[in-house]
């Protein structure tokens, strides 16, 4: 028995990577070489780059449903492209560019507010049905009072007050 004990520690002295202790220290070493090698960001981004961030979140709208911008959308897309436009921002792409390639990518309904003739359309419309709006309420008033007017130019207009003619109402109710 003594011999087999000798031939295991003679191994376990030719691999010494392979006592506890070593094995310890060989995964503490691989998790550390790991952390080195993932991405690190250099610094947080600027006041500036942190603005022009959160803009171009405000103006694109989440591609999953259309119904919130992509700033306040809780969708994994949602995270992707906010990492993506920070990512964007920092390689030093301006705003017009990181717009184009999202409309380009998810079609031009993922804008928040549509651009060239839509945009006139968009801001146009309800200012000119205003408008409409209020010339057909002018138009009515206009009618109305032209009517009433051409009703009572027929009639005598020098007839007695209201209150006089009550007055003469209540004479006559309480004579008989």
């Amino acid at each position: 028995m003594a011999s087999f004990d000798n031939y295991t520690w003679k191994r376990r002295s030719l691999f010494p990577l392979s006592t506890p202790f070593y094995r310890f220290h060989l995964c503490l070493m691989a998790l550390l070489l790991s952390l080195l090698a993932l991405p690190v960001d250099s610094q947080p981004p600027s006041q500036s780059d942190a603005t022009r961030i959160k803009k171009l979140e405000d103006s694109l709208l989440s591609p999953c449903c259309y119904g919130e911008p992509v700033s306040r959308h809780m969708s994994e897309i949602s995270f992707r492209i906010r990492k993506e436009i920070e990512e964007k921002v920092r390689v030093g792409q301006s705003d017009r560019e990181i717009l184009d390639y999202y409309k380009q990518l998810y079609g031009e309904r993922v804008l928040l507010e549509p651009e060239g003739a839509k945009r006139t359309v968009l801001y146009s419309v309800p200012i000119l049905v205003s408008l409409a709006g209020m010339l057909l309420v002018v138009a009515f008033l206009r009618h109305s009072l032209r009517k009433v007017l051409a009703n009572n130019s027929g009639k005598d207009t020098t007839k007695q007050p209201i209150d006089a003619r009550l007055a003469e109402a209540i004479r006559n109710a309480t004579d008989t």
